[in-house]
């Protein structure tokens, strides 16, 4: 019986839980939306510390923002540093891999290294990515889901945990066009983009805390019991009620 009831709560965590939401990196200062990448202005906010984010929502679109600083082994003081940002549309295949297809207008990045010039170099970017395979499962450490990404050639990436759930993102459609059509169509996202950036740590988005996810696991774990015991409480009447008949 007990190993039913363990069957039960596993079938709940993984049903439970999509790829949908916002992954953060340990250090918890690279983020999507508009606290990295302000579009209308053409700004890219540096973050505190080096980290990675990925936002997924239900309809396809995602958003990724990485801060990486890498060192200098011939000059130590001056380590190089790039932030990118980009989003587009991602699929999940049928053989568990996701292809990332970025908007080739949108993506940028900014790249630094002290040791060749004292100025910054703020460029598009465009890199598409292919997941060979993903893995989501709930991390009890630190009381949160953990999404652990593989790269093309099935290597780990840096591991991920949920933080925000729906996304932390911009607009999933095209936020700098090159083309007139696109042009036309950004105009009323302009006006969007104008209050999120505004807006900025005012979001009404829902941080997942791990308090939240431990009282749905306690309170899954125990109308799982319940069921489990009611259903054994049945079946042990039915067994006493066909015994009496067969007395008889």
């Amino acid at each position: 019986m007990s190993s039913l009831l363990v069957f039960f709560v596993l079938a709940v965590k993984v049903c439970c839980i999509g790829i949908d939401g916002t992954w953060m990196s340990k250090s918890k200062t690279v983020i999507t939306g508009p606290r990295i990448y302000d579009p209308v202005d053409e700004l890219i906010y540096e973050p505190s510390l080096p980290g990675v984010c990925y936002s997924f929502d239900k309809d396809g679109y995602w958003e990724q923002a990485i801060y990486s600083v890498t060192s200098n082994p011939i000059e130590p003081k001056a380590p190089t540093a790039a932030i990118i940002w980009q989003h587009g549309k991602y699929t999940i295949h049928k053989d568990g891999s996701m292809s990332l297809k970025p908007y080739p207008s949108d993506g940028r990045k900014l790249f630094s290294d002290p040791s060749k010039s004292k100025e910054s170099i703020y460029m598009r970017y465009n890199q598409e990515e292919k997941i060979d395979h993903f893995d989501i499962e709930y991390d009890y450490y630190y009381g949160k889901y953990k999404l652990q990404l593989y790269s093309f050639d099935g290597s780990k990436k840096q591991p991920l945990w949920l933080e925000y759930n729906p996304p932390m993102m911009l607009p999933t459609s095209v936020l700098n066009p090159t083309n007139e059509k696109e042009k036309n169509a950004l105009a009323n996202i302009n006006r969007k983009l104008k209050r999120s950036i505004e807006n900025i740590g005012k979001t009404q988005l829902t941080r997942v805390d791990w308090i939240d996810i431990w009282m749905f696991h306690i309170f899954s774990v125990l109308g799982l019991a319940m069921a489990v015991a009611a259903l054994a409480y049945v079946l042990t009447m039915l067994s006493k009620t066909r015994r009496k008949y067969k007395l008889k």
